[in-house]
């Protein structure tokens, strides 16, 4: 494989900036940055096929069950419109849903409105006294009738239309089983720790999962990687996530020292509940603010270590807090601020 040495006016300038923050000439800070990229590359190219061998393994399993699933229902056909609306043909009646749980037609006809099953006149009222009596909870308005269960319009059958429902259900459950075991696979090969990560579907057949600082785009179902997508989300993620493989980028926003800043004083307080950065002051002052949840302004400790930095702590107002602070459950909490004026690179500007 051929790389690039070739680079731009602006690539050069980071490069260089890259090397006097580390300390390294710039060919050699240059030779680390192909070797994270390719580091990179090579985790998602595997992170890309562990989900297409999930899909090949899931698929033939998930499509004998679904087989199974309509021979005991005797659905005809199941067809997806887009990825909330779909039909399912039963016995040669089209049952249309808006989701697993809301049948919206049959053939073609409303069912948002309830029928007399005596008459069939749409004027009826409902009557809640009648539930605790004598249990005929409607009455006709052009014919009087009392009835316990109006019929659906545009249902010729209800127990047959519960009978879709029930297999739209069992349908979606058997979908969702794969989805949550997609998800896990995920959070166990993208996320520092697992629950952490957050999906969402892009449209018809197309799934998305995030885990805080980056995302793929996975067409469900696909056996082709190539059709699978990386990219980075546009802010940093919390600072357990940066410690994940996948996050060496994170260390444009980030650098380096004050990370190690960030270790020192979980380090010495090893009984917080979390520490990690603020990136921005609520205050709207300039330095950075490390935040201690679960230690009270006494007993938060500050490192000796600190990197070159000069830091102190404050006891956050409510105010300052507010409105992401919730004190009931998240419990004390102190900030730890820098004081001084190094400088922090962050991604071409100080």
């Amino acid at each position: 494989m051929r790389i690039e040495t070739q680079l731009s006016e602006d690539d050069s300038d980071l490069v260089q900036k890259l090397a006097d923050r580390r300390g390294l000439q710039k060919d050699r800070a240059y030779t680390e940055l192909i070797r994270t990229g390719v580091d990179v590359g090579m985790r998602r190219e595997r992170v890309k096929e562990l989900i297409v061998e999930f899909f090949e393994d899931e698929k033939e399993r998930h499509d004998r069950r679904m087989a199974a699933l309509r021979d005991e229902y005797e659905i005809d056909e199941v067809e997806h419109v887009d990825e909330y609306q779909f039909y399912v043909v039963c016995n040669g009646i089209k049952y249309s849903f808006g989701s697993p749980d809301d049948l919206r037609f049959v053939n073609g006809e409303s069912v948002d409105r309830s029928l007399c099953p005596e008459c069939g006149s749409e004027d009826i009222e409902f009557d809640a006294d009648a539930m605790d009596t004598d249990g005929t909870y409607w009455t006709c308005g052009d014919c009087g009738h009392a009835f316990d269960r109006a019929d659906r319009k545009g249902v010729p059958d209800e127990d047959e239309a519960d009978r879709v429902v029930e297999f739209v259900r069992r349908r979606q459950d058997l979908f969702e089983y794969v989805v949550g075991q997609l998800t896990a696979l995920l959070d166990g090969v993208m996320c520092a720790y697992g629950g952490q990560s957050h999906t969402e579907w892009l449209g018809p057949g197309g799934f998305m999962y995030s885990n805080g600082f980056q995302r793929v785009d996975i067409p469900f179902w696909t056996t082709d990687t190539e059709q699978i997508r990386f990219r980075v989300n546009d802010y940093t993620a919390e600072y357990e996530s940066l410690r994940n493989p996948l996050y060496p980028a994170a260390v444009n926003r980030l650098t380096a020292d004050y990370l190690a800043l960030v270790r020192e004083i979980e380090a010495v307080n090893p009984d917080a509940d979390r520490v990690e950065p603020i990136f921005i002051d609520r205050r709207g002052r300039k330095p950075e603010i490390i935040e201690v949840v679960g230690r009270k302004y006494d007993e938060t400790r500050l490192p000796l270590h600190t990197v070159g930095y000069e830091v102190e702590k404050v006891e956050p107002s409510m105010d300052d807090l507010e409105p992401e602070y919730d004190a009931e459950e998240d419990g004390p909490v102190t900030w730890i601020r820098i004081t001084n004026d190094k400088v922090i690179e962050q991604e071409g500007d100080s």
